[in-house]
Formats: C-alpha cells, structure tokens, sequence
C-alpha cells in the first residue's frame, strides 16, 4: 500500500499540475498562452477522470493501472528527449502533456485510491489506507519542494532550465517505468471480488 502511494506521485503528476505554466514558460511559451495551456490540462484531467470511473469494473484495477504507468513512462520520456534535444515544437509539447494527463487520470488519479479501500484485510483496512495515502502526500511534498530547485541548479537561464526539466522528465519516466515492473509482481486484480476473497488471496 505505501508502494502504491509512492509510485503514484513518483509518475510527477503533482510537479505537471503545479508547475504547468513554469513549464510551458521554460519551453518557450508566453505566461497568457501558458495558462491557457493549463486549463486544457484541467479539463483533460476532469474529461479522463469520469471515464476511469465509467470502465474501471468493466476493465479491472490492475489493467487500468499498468496501462497508464507504461503509457506515462513513454510521454515522459519524449518529453525529457524532446526538451533535452530541443527538437519539441510546442504544439507537440501540448499534446505529449495532454496525453501524459489522459493516461493519469484514467489510471493512477482513480484506481490507486480503489486499490487502497480494497486491498488491506479488514482488521488493519483503515490503518493501512490511511498510510498508503500518507506516502502518497509525503512524496507528493518532496517532489514539489526539490523540482524548482533541481531545475534552477543548471542556472537561470531559459536554455539551462530546459535542460533541467528534460532531465527531471527523464527521471521520473525512469521511476514511471519501476513502478509498472513493481506494481505487476505485486498488485493483485480486485475487480468483481469480495473483500473476504479479497483478504483471502492477499493472506494466502
């Protein structure tokens, strides 16, 4: 459970929303256009959010969740490569971010929040909810604190800044890509079952 909290802010969803237009900015994109382009972020957020919560019994959990952790891992690491190289027209930085947001919300922004009212044996249900969404916020708050200062380490200028947010795409798509390996081993399907059968597959 804390594993799912983590790998779920470890994907960067906290530094794209909160940083979106420093984003677009650093990217070469005026601060009017950029908070425009933040908008579009939020409204493919909320768009994808209902949909995983149309399909996410007819899907399952865990189907929902790797699709968008490999999904991620791929525009993240575009996105990393195409600032890094500066090959990135910004209309495809838009449509890489939208993607990234799509493949959040209609996995991780729903199913982690399931799995963890469903995963745990009853007895300790609340407390190990409780803690997975804890880790969740704990590294949401380290990330959020250490990207400005791990972008502003290449120096002020636009070109230097670029190159740190490529690098810090790049490692999160690194994380995005453990957190699939990990989650696949571990995570078991809970979809159509019981938390009895739930409790019984995850103590046996």
């Amino acid at each position: 459970g804390i594993f799912v909290g983590i790998f779920s802010q470890l994907t960067g969803i906290g530094i794209v929303f909160y940083y979106s237009s420093q984003i677009f900015s650093i990217a070469g994109f005026s601060n009017d256009t950029s908070m425009g382009q933040s908008v579009i972020l939020g409204i493919t957020n909320l768009i994808f959010t209902l949909l995983a919560m149309v399909i996410i019994d007819k899907v399952g959990r865990k189907k929902l969740l790797l699709s968008g952790q490999i999904g991620m891992a791929a525009v993240l690491s575009l996105l990393g490569y195409g600032l890094l190289s500066g090959n990135i027209p910004g209309c495809w930085l838009v449509a890489l971010l939208v993607a990234y947001i799509g493949f959040f919300a209609s996995s991780q922004g729903v199913v982690v929040w399931v799995l963890l009212s469903e995963m745990f044996p009853n007895m300790i249900r609340a407390r190990g909810a409780s803690i997975g969404s804890f880790a969740n916020w704990v590294v949401s708050a380290a990330l959020n604190f250490l990207f400005p200062l791990a972008v502003g380490s290449f120096g002020s200028t636009q070109a230097a800044q670029q190159k740190g947010m490529s690098y810090a795409f790049i490692f999160l798509s690194v994380m995005t890509f453990t957190g699939f390996v990990y989650l696949k081993k571990h995570i078991i399907e809970t979809k159509g079952k019981t938390l009895e059968q739930i409790e019984k597959e995850v103590l046996c």
